[in-house]
Order: C-alpha cells, then structure tokens, then sequence
C-alpha cells in the first residue's frame, strides 16, 4: 500500500497528458493531486509512526534470482514523503500566478514527474527502484531547466546539468553493483545489515562511488558549478529543486546509506569538501549580482553544511537541517519570483532602483534570510543547534566563520533589494501570496519542533555557549551588511568591484575561466554526447511514433517521447504488481 502516495501525481501526468478539455485546467488537476498526494503521505505517517514496514513486489527474474521492487514505510522515509509533499504543493499553487502566461500543459506535466521521481525515492527501498527514480529525477530537471529552450543559456544550462549529474548518476550505479556482488541483495536495508559481510576493500569502493554520487546531485565541489547556470528554469522550478527534490535527494542518499560510510572510514573524505564548498560558494554569492544565482549558491552553502553534519557522524543532524532548509529556502525563491514577475529583472541593483520596502516583500525577505544565516529564533538558529552538536573545537571556530559568510552575503541581499522606498504603488497577487505567508509563518514558529523531533527520529542538539558565539557571529555579518550596503555610494561601489575581482579569481569559476582551452575541449567533448544523445532520442522517437503524439504536444525537446514511453511503463508494471503477476 506504500506505493499509494506516488499514484496521485502519476495520475496528474496522465489526466494532464490525455485530457483536452480546457475546463479542467492542467494546474488545478497538479494542484488537487498534489493535495491528495499530501493527505496519504501524513496519513501513512501517523498509520506507521515508530514502525519500520517493508513492502516488496517481483519484478522480474534471471535464473533463479527475483528481482524486487520493494517500499518502506518509517519515521524517516514518510516524514520525508510528508515534506516533499507539502513544499510540492505550495510551489504549485504559486505557480498557477506565477506561470499563467507559460505553456501550463507541459509545465504542470514535467513537474508532476520530477514531484513524482522525488516522492518514490524517499519510499524506495531496493537500490534498483531507487536508481530508477534518482535517474528519473535528472531526465525531468532536464526538461524543466530546458523549460524556455529557445534560449541558448536556458538549453546550455540544462546540458550542463545533464552531464554533470551523470557523472554521479554512473557512480551510484558501480556502487550498487558492487554491493550487489557481495551481498546478492537489492535491498537497502538487507544490505545495511549486513555491511559486516562485505570485505573492507568493497566497502571503501561502494562508499567513495555513494559519496561521489551525492556530492554530483547535491551540487557539491567540484560538481557545483551546474547548479548556479540552471536558474535559467522558471523560479517555481529552481524552488522545488533547491528545496524538496533535486539537491536534497543527495543529502537523502548519504542519510539512508550513512552506515555505509561510517563501516567503510571514507567520511573523513567529505570534511575538507564540504569545508571547500562552504567557502568557495559564500564568496560567489558575494560575486553574484543575481538574486537567483545568490540564492543558488547559498543552496550549495547550506547543502554544504548538511554534508558537514554527516561527516561528524550526524546524519539525523543533517535531516533536521534538509527539513528547515525545505522551508525557508522554497520561500526565498517564491519571493525572488515574485520580484521578478513584477520588476522584470533578476538584477539586486536594479530591483534597489525600484524601491520595494514594503512589508508584504521585505518582511518574509528578512525571515528567510534571517533562516538562513541561523539568527534566532528562525528555522536556521535551531538547524544550527542540530549539526553542529558532534563538532570539534577547531570545526566549531571554522563554522563562526562560515556563519559570518553566510550571514554577510544573505543581508548584501537585503539590504541592497529592500532598503529604499521609491515606487509609488505594487499589485501583487493576492493569492500568489498564500504560500509565502504559510511559509514565513513556519520559518518563524517551525524550529521550535526540535524540541519534539527526538519523538519521531532520534536527535542531539545542543544551545550552549557554542550557538551563543554562532548567533552573535550571525548578527555582525546582519550589521557588516548594513554597514557596507544600505547606504550605496561611489566608495561602497569601488569596494564592491574590487571584492568581486579578488572573490572572482579565488574561485574555481575563476580557475575554470582562467583554463579556455581545457574548457573548449570539454565544451566539444558535450557537444558530440549531446549530438549523439539527440539521435539515440530520434531513434526512438521513429519507433514510437503513436505512443508518443500526446507527449510532443506538450515538450518539443528530444527527450519528450522517451518521457512518455517510461510513464507508461511505469504504470504498466504498477499494474501486474496490483494484479499479483
């Protein structure tokens, strides 16, 4: 019965895909399955609260081995259901404001798919299915990133996500195969029981391919650079993927196969990296001009902070944070949204010129902001009471200073966008509103569940002198940004450019700048597997000329029919499981 809480979104695919009466409108079909998708997901989280059920269906069979697809139902994986499935439908109810003048059919089409990917991900529990819905997940950020692919940056942007997630997407895979040859399970959970069972040096290979895997989706160094270009998708998209889906599902990973990782003694590996990426994605958000992109990089930012809490054996540290950050950054994206809808630019000096000091935008601005830098008593305050409980003196005085980074560029964004007051009158929507005052109230109120966390997963925290030193770190960087950027002039201005040039070369966007010829090589290199993917899609579009007529109604991209051909198979084997075959 677990399999239930994917039904309603697949089902929004089919009515969107297959039903041309424009009365029943393509947004209202994704939003009501959405809803319903939500009501069994809490539903089965108060049916199997504190259980641990394992549901498992033949697939197939080679030889005498059955191939399984099997779901979990548990505190981790439903809670999770739950969260996917809440953010979910708040973004798709922005989006009927947001979209209204866009292509709705194939726009509510791929995002019930890529909802879809995420919500069987964090119910599966055989590697297989798994792999099925993490590869599932890239093919629709592939056709959402591409959303308005007539423009070139919009295409790029989704080629280079394309690729780059690959390179993880093919990690998981050897590592699932490895653990496969020395354990004979699909299972997740039979093979995390049995991690005893496999020699070390197995061990150490799956766990570094895992980690490898995660660090790809999760936007992580060196992989990061993806994240940042696919801001070119429409802003209710980059919500749901820095928010519930996408870069959370390498988080997820690492969470679910942590005592791999723990077994295998390659944690000590994600440290300096996450440490990196820390640095490397605060100065580029400090670069960054874009309120898109500077909200991109504090996603690699915050993901960072998520990997670090995984690496001081703090995996549950991490989910608490992966839940907070769902909240508050779908909200910071909703009102990048909104600011772009009215004020046509993305442009944080621009956007200063028109002046929206207005509490109905600035007011959860500084809440999600707030979050995100960990001032209390915002969701991030009490994330930061969550990770940061097995760090060592050392580690605790390198996060101040991360702390400092983050606050000091979330308030450079504050402080530039919403300080001055010059524009006359603004008309927002009332309803586009909704969700971002859902979400501001829960920023503010929704840390304080940490203190009835421990009831649904087990949790350490910590409000000693440490989070003390943290909140009054996040406040300098609050009053530093004040300081430098509330009152713009021709000093500030010389200063601004000059930090923008250090910051740029410190980068490793700067050294791939600096590395042309390695880049064109490499840029040639996409341009043939890109050349080489659109035939391989035009075979099978030939082949599949009648099954896929709907479908190139709603998505003119290359990789439309294969789209179509795996939902349909994915119900189809839905429907032998229900029928016992």
């Amino acid at each position: 019965m677990i399999y239930l809480i994917l039904l309603p979104m697949l089902v929004s695919m089919i009515l969107i895909a297959f039903i041309k009466d424009r009365l029943l409108k393509s947004h209202w079909i994704a939003v009501s399955m959405a809803f319903l998708s939500l009501v069994i997901s809490s539903v089965f989280f108060y049916l199997y609260l504190s259980k641990n059920v394992v549901e498992n269906f033949n697939w197939f069979n080679i030889g005498s081995y059955a191939f399984q697809i099997s779901f979990i139902a548990n505190n981790l994986h439903l809670l999770m259901a739950v969260v996917v499935s809440f953010i979910s439908l708040l973004i798709l109810i922005f989006s009927i404001f947001y979209m209204k003048k866009e292509k709705q059919e194939r726009y509510y089409f791929e995002m019930s798919l890529f909802i879809s990917a995420m919500l069987g991900l964090v119910i599966s529990n055989s590697f297989i299915l798994f792999y099925v819905f993490w590869e599932l997940m890239s093919i629709s950020s592939y056709l959402l990133i591409s959303f308005w692919y007539e423009r070139e940056t919009a295409s790029n942007a989704a080629k280079k996500a394309l690729i780059l997630t690959k390179i993880g997407d093919i990690s998981l895979l050897a590592g699932i195969i490895i653990l496969f040859a020395n354990t004979g399970t699909l299972s997740i959970s039979a093979t995390i029981s049995n991690l005893s069972t496999i020699p070390q040096g197995y061990l150490v290979a799956a766990a570094a391919l895992f980690i490898i895997a995660a660090l790809s989706k999760s936007a992580q160094f060196p992989f990061y650079v993806w994240l940042p270009d696919a801001m070119e998708a429409p802003t209710t998209v980059s919500a749901l993927l820095h928010s519930a889906t996408m870069v959370a599902s390498g988080v997820f990973l690492l969470i679910i196969i942590s005592p791999l990782i723990y077994a295998s003694g390659t944690l000590i590996y994600i440290l300096p990296i996450s440490l990196i990426t820390i640095f490397v994605s605060s100065l580029l958000a400090l670069d960054s001009v874009d309120t898109k992109r500077i909200l991109a990089y504090s996603t690699i930012d915050s993901l960072a902070f998520m990997f670090l809490a995984v690496a001081t054996l703090n995996p549950n540290g991490a989910l608490f944070y992966l839940i907070m950050h769902a909240v508050f950054k779908s909200l910071l994206f909703l009102l990048a949204g909104e600011l772009l809808i009215l004020f046509g630019t993305r442009n944080i000096f621009k956007l200063r010129g028109y002046g929206i000091k207005k509490p109905i935008f600035y007011v959860p601005a500084f809440i999600g902001l707030a979050s995100l830098a960990g001032i209390p008593p915002f969701l991030g305050f009490f994330a930061h009471a969550a990770l940061s409980y097995n760090f060592s003196a050392s580690l605790e005085a390198i996060f101040v200073i991360a702390t400092f980074l983050t606050s000091l560029f979330s308030f450079r964004l504050f402080f530039t966008v919403y300080h001055e007051d010059k524009t006359e009158k603004i008309r927002e929507d009332k309803s586009a509103m909704i969700p971002i005052i859902i979400l501001s109230v829960l920023s503010v109120i929704g840390g304080f569940s940490l203190f009835f966390f421990n009831s649904i997963i087990p949790i350490n925290y910590s409000f000693g002198l440490f989070l003390v030193l943290d909140s009054i770190i996040a406040l300098l960087g609050l009053f530093a940004a004040y300081y430098l950027y509330s009152n713009r002039d021709a000093s500030y201005a010389k200063l601004d450019k000059k930090l923008k040039s250090i910051f740029g070369r410190l980068t490793y966007d700067g050294a791939l700048s600096a590395s042309g010829i390695a880049v064109t090589k490499f840029g040639g290199l996409v341009d043939k597997f890109e050349g080489l993917l659109g035939k391989a899609f035009d075979k099978i579009s030939s082949l599949s000329f009648d099954l896929s007529y709907v479908s190139r109604e709603l998505q003119s991209g290359d990789l439309s029919n294969y789209v179509v051909i795996f939902i349909v198979g994915v119900i189809i084997v839905i429907a032998l499981m229900l029928a016992g075959v």
